[in-house]
């Protein structure tokens, strides 16, 4: 799975490439972020007071939550209601905006793909493209490699890594024609399709055959060898997709009970 994820970001950078070229070689305008991005700013820096309150409490994503270069929503801290309320008057992150891994891990953008409510961390800057751009075809040249090498050359400080904004700001991408920028994102919308249909696929084989195996009697045998290295699988599975997939039943073999999880 993980070698189907990094084969289908080398296909699109090289369909980029062959497309556009570089910033550095190309048939189109070159522009900055800050001309096509605005605002462009990062979250609070401030380390927040979690709450484990999470049906009072708000999200709350950092650099780690976008490094598959798509959302994981699934796996984010809480901050209370009231830090929340200081927090988004600051900064408010709307569909269509783009997350960008500053800190840390720096360079790696993620795109918010649906309306939630929730803050970020100061190891995220928050790109809102202007109207007159496709937000797909900006996510994918902030994701090619010579848009990370412009990043890499601007670091700052000594250990863990801090990509200023005045750096992101200034980093060059190619800027085609919209309507080319469309086609282009429409070819990653059905690349997205193809992985979407593929791992569907191999996942309903796989609970297929626990079916079977659960009405053979030879199921929990199974999982108790095999839990871990299952649970991790499915994990990984639907992090690095970044897709929703709803599953109605999964027996997972906990000890000597059976969590079922929907």
């Amino acid at each position: 799975m993980l070698n189907s994820h990094i084969e289908n970001i080398l296909v699109n950078q090289s369909q980029f490439i062959e497309r556009f070229g570089t910033y550095e070689q190309t048939d189109y305008e070159i522009r900055t972020l800050e001309d096509l991005c605005e605002p462009i700013k990062d979250g609070t820096h401030q380390t927040p007071t979690y709450t484990n309150d999470k049906e009072n409490g708000y999200p709350f994503y950092s650099s780690k939550d976008v490094t598959s270069r798509y959302m994981d929503w699934d796996h984010p801290m809480y901050i209370p209601a009231e830090l929340h309320e200081q927090l988004y008057k600051r900064i408010a992150p709307r569909k269509g905006d783009i997350l960008l891994a500053k800190n840390g891990t720096t360079g790696i953008a993620a795109i918010v793909d649906r309306d939630e409510v929730f803050d970020i961390y100061v190891s995220l800057a928050l790109l809102r493209p202007h109207p007159g751009n496709d937000v797909k075809y900006l996510w994918a040249a902030i994701n090619m490699p010579e848009t990370k090498k412009q990043f890499d050359a601007s670091l700052k400080g000594i250990g863990v890594p801090n990509l200023h904004l005045g750096e992101i700001k200034k980093a060059r991408i190619v800027v085609p024609p919209l309507e080319m920028q469309h086609e282009f994102s429409t070819l990653l919308e059905q690349s997205d399709k193809s992985k979407f249909v593929g791992s569907n696929r191999n996942l309903s084989r796989c609970l297929g055959a626990r079916l079977h195996l659960k009405r053979s009697g030879r199921l929990r045998q199974l999982m108790k060898l095999h839990q871990v290295s299952l649970v991790k699988c499915l994990i990984q599975r639907i992090r690095l997709m970044s897709i929703s997939i709803i599953i109605s039943q999964i027996e997972i073999y906990n000890g000597s009970n059976l969590i079922l999880l929907t």
